[in-house]
């Protein structure tokens, strides 16, 4: 799996149960989000179900564990470009101690 492939994650509920989450893991060949590849043709990675608040506690996890490991600065540097998402990573904590 190297450039210029890439991996979309796709997170969907159904109906019947809004608290349920379905999560996939797909990879393309080429860049599908631009348009250069068809987004019809990719091979599934991961197909898993969980709670949308499971879901989140996991997510949450690894923010804080990237956070502790590398910091702002340090973030930035492995990451290019891209400050650490502070606001999302405190968002998430609160409506997960709602």
């Amino acid at each position: 799996m190297d450039e210029p492939g890439e991996h979309h994650l796709l997170l969907t509920t159904t109906d019947e149960d809004s608290s349920a989450l379905q999560i996939e893991v797909r990879w393309f060949d080429d860049w599908a989000s631009w348009g250069i590849y068809p987004d019809d043709q990719f091979e599934l990675l991961l197909s898993a179900g969980s709670s949308k608040k499971e879901f989140g506690k996991e997510v949450l996890r690894v923010l804080t564990k990237i956070w502790l490991q590398h910091g702002e600065e340090g973030y930035r540097k492995k990451w290019l470009r891209h400050s650490f998402p502070s606001q999302q990573h405190t968002q998430l904590q609160r409506l997960l101690n709602a």
